[in-house]
């Protein structure tokens, strides 16, 4: 655990350096993500890729991506997104880029996926990067997140927020064994749901997962206690709920079983969740007055939580991040940095750059709002 009060810009120069653990200290894509000049990219989907989309949007399809001077030929293509982000090809799609699909030996600045997400439900574009680095700062892994202005086939679709994709790239900032199993949950599914493996050189019978599932089952609370910190890792679980709770992440694993991911460590033996799909935070679309009770919906939060430990370990670890990471000023701060490049981009345009401070305005007002709220709630935690 990190002590209280260390700065929140420390934290989150000490785990970006720290936690790139696969033998290099320049993780893939570095360059992206230095909050510099927006991204422009122009990507092409023949008649006969957009017909495909057209009929099933999961089905990869290829198309090349120009940035620049460099262009990339026959880079996978599929549409993204769920319940309110979903757009059709036609539309305004979020889209995930695969480089190595149909070439083994291509990456986007080192990164062999991303994903362009076309943040219809985050008017301000900043809710996956500013979450993604609290996250991080409190030793859960997330995904990195910048800026583009895309266009596809010479139609402007405007700006879109760039995730890096969940690969061995990203995992190898967090493990320094990145053969271990990767689930991706989907929508709205439990761990004992059968959720599928993506990729990984563990056993093809879930039987991380079942081991896991079994310890939550475990109607002893002293045995329950013990089987999960064996099977789970325990410190990164609790901050996660912890930062769902402050960041008012509603559709997340601990309130509605969404927005996650699994990685079944090889090295630790440990099961690692973490969060993504942070497009509606900090009160929009959820309760910015949430207490900080801890999440009780998902079968892993309901197992440990209802521990003497587990809510211990909770409470305790709630005040030690707002302190570390929940700070108003820093926040608000972030909010300017983060924003700086969009609206350096958009500068020309004064009707948009007017709009688009107005939902920055927005975004801070529900920032402090929540930060108030958590903080209050803090000050009467024994």
């Amino acid at each position: 655990m990190c002590r209280v009060g260390v700065p929140f810009a420390f934290l989150l120069i000490l785990f970006s350096t720290r936690s790139y653990s696969a033998g290099t200290n320049h993780p893939p894509g570095a360059d992206l993500f230095t909050n510099g000049p927006i991204l422009r990219l122009k990507l092409t989907i023949n008649e006969e890729g957009l017909d495909s989309l057209r009929r099933d949007h999961r089905k990869p399809v290829k198309a090349s991506l120009q940035e620049g001077s460099k262009n990339y030929q026959n880079v996978a293509v599929h549409l993204k997104g769920a319940a309110g982000s979903f757009r059709g090809v036609d539309d305004q799609p979020a889209l995930t880029l695969d480089f190595e699909k149909f070439d083994k030996n291509q990456k986007f600045h080192g990164l062999r996926k991303i994903h362009l997400n076309n943040s219809v439900q985050d008017p301000a574009y900043l809710d996956e990067a500013i979450c993604g680095e609290l996250f991080r700062a409190s030793g859960v892994p997330a995904a990195r997140a910048t800026h583009a202005i895309l266009q596809l086939n010479g139609h402007k679709l405007g700006l879109y927020v760039v995730k890096e994709g969940f690969t061995k790239d990203f995992l190898g900032q967090y493990f320094a064994n990145t053969d271990g199993n990767f689930y991706d949950a989907g929508f709205v599914k439990e761990i004992n749901d059968d959720i599928p493996k993506i990729f990984g050189k563990g056993p093809d019978n879930r039987s991380d997962l079942r081991a896991l599932i079994k310890a939550a089952e475990e109607p002893d609370e002293a045995k329950r206690w013990k089987k999960l910190n064996d099977l789970l890792d325990v410190d990164r679980f609790i901050s996660m709920s912890v930062l769902e709770v402050f960041t008012v992440h509603w559709d997340g694993y601990g309130f509605q079983r969404n927005n996650y991911k699994l990685y079944a460590d090889p090295q630790s033996h440990k099961i690692v969740f973490f969060p993504h799909g942070m497009d509606q935070m900090f009160g929009r679309g959820g309760n910015d007055h949430l207490p900080l009770d801890p999440p009780g919906t998902g079968m892993i939060s309901q197992a440990l939580f209802s521990t003497k430990e587990g809510e211990r370990r909770y409470y305790q670890r709630v005040k030690e991040l707002f302190a570390q990471v929940f700070q108003a000023k820093d926040l608000l701060e972030r909010v300017d940095r983060l924003a700086a490049p969009v609206r350096a981009a958009i500068a020309s345009k004064p009707e948009m750059l007017r709009d688009y401070d107005a939902e920055i305005a927005a975004l801070k007002d529900r920032l402090l709002t929540r930060q108030k709220v958590v903080a209050r709630q803090v000050k009467k935690l024994p």
